[in-house]
């Protein structure tokens, strides 16, 4: 395990899916959620956190974890919601990682997880708003007749139900996505997300850590 000193920080982003945590700039760790026991957590005092998950699962952790929640503002990044609390956590941290990685360029975030979000933010700071969708897992789970067996991907017809089920949810999040790139052709995308490379995607940024540390820096 990594070395921690007294100024060391925790940054956790619990998901639907996963739980990732990283010690100050150290490696990511990733842990399924039905495997992730509080107890394996380092023990480190400034522990900050992003959860989509509601108080139920939340409560579990230390009192003293700090958790972030979405606010109208940070800097000028302005949250185009009219109900600040209905943009996700994650969502608003992604708006933060890009605001401050890529300052003064209109971005197009994308995050594909187990859902899938798309985010518009302009140059200046405004938040435009956004997509919301089902990711892949989701969507496949829908359908009975889908199960746990392994499926060939393919973009060709298909001639079995459960391939075709699976290949038409997979093209029709694809096809979203690429008619939203293409839409905002100007703009620069930034891709984050563990979904990403099933889909074809390629992704280098963890975007709600990255926010989570920007939100920590800043907020003092």
């Amino acid at each position: 395990m990594q070395n921690c000193s007294n100024d060391s920080k925790l940054f956790i982003d619990i998901g639907n899916t996963n739980i990732k945590y990283q010690i100050d700039n150290g490696i990511i760790q990733s842990i399924n959620l039905n495997e992730f026991k509080i107890n394996n957590l380092p023990k480190i005092e400034q522990t900050y956190v992003s959860s989509v998950l509601d108080d139920t699962f939340n409560n579990k952790f230390p009192a003293s974890f700090i958790f972030v929640r979405t606010q109208k503002k940070y800097k000028n990044l302005i949250n185009a919601y009219s109900i600040t609390k209905d943009l996700g956590v994650d969502r608003w941290l992604n708006l933060i990682a890009t605001y401050e990685k890529y300052p003064k360029k209109d971005c197009l975030i994308i995050d594909i997880g187990s859902a899938i979000t798309i985010d518009v933010l302009k140059a200046d700071g405004k938040h435009l708003g956004g997509w919301i969708m089902p990711g892949l897992t989701w969507l496949k789970n829908t359908k009975e007749i889908f199960n746990q067996q392994e499926v060939k991907e393919s973009n060709t017809p298909n001639i079995e139900t459960k391939t075709a089920w699976h290949n038409g949810c997979r093209l029709m999040i694809i096809d979203m996505i690429k008619a939203r790139i293409l839409e905002y052709s100007s703009y620069k995308v930034v891709i984050t997300g563990g979904g990403a490379k099933y889909l074809g995607f390629n992704n280098k940024e963890n975007l709600v850590l990255q926010g989570l540390k920007f939100w920590h820096k800043n907020s003092r």
